[in-house]
Formats: C-alpha cells, sequence, structure tokens
C-alpha cells in the first residue's frame, strides 16, 4: 500500500503551509483537485514512502511571472477575471 504526502510551501520563505497525507488508492482520487488548488499561491511538493522514508516524487511550482500566470489560466480554463485579479495581487 502506497503512502504519499503533499507539502505546500511558502514560495518566498520556503516554510510548510500545510500538508495532506493519504494513504492507498486515497491519493489518486482526491490529490489531484488538491495540488491544483494548492499550486496557484504555493509550491508544492509531493512526497513517497519508500522504505520507511520520505522521497520526493515530484515538485511544481507557482506561477511567478505574467507568462507562466498566462500559461496556468489556460490550463485549467480560467477566465480573464481570475487572470487580471492574480495579476494585480499575486505577484
Amino acid at each position: 500500500m502506497s503512502v504519499f504526502k503533499v507539502v505546500a510551501r511558502d514560495p518566498k520563505t520556503g516554510k510548510q503551509w500545510k500538508k495532506k497525507i493519504y494513504v492507498g488508492e486515497a491519493y489518486n482520487k482526491y490529490a489531484t483537485n488538491l495540488v491544483v488548488r494548492w499550486q496557484e499561491y504555493h509550491d508544492i511538493e509531493v512526497y513517497e514512502m519508500y522504505h520507511e522514508e520520505w522521497r520526493l516524487w515530484y515538485k511544481l511550482h507557482k506561477p511567478k511571472t505574467e507568462e507562466e500566470v498566462k500559461q496556468f489560466q489556460l490550463d485549467k480554463n480560467y477566465s480573464d477575471i481570475w487572470y487580471n485579479h492574480y495579476i494585480k495581487n499575486h505577484l
């Protein structure tokens, strides 16, 4: 049975903001939506338990430039209102 840990970190300080642990199929069922939500504002790290130690599986970074925000908007099919709000308040 696989165990996964999703960690959201503040992009400026690197401090852990929140984490969630999933066991078995719960990762496939719930983590994707969580990662998408958290990635808008935080850097994401996903770890897998391997022989009683956490191993980094992958990292995702918050969009940090206007080009990255535009690509994020297109990938997630978000509105132009979201894009303008994000550019104004989060960059």
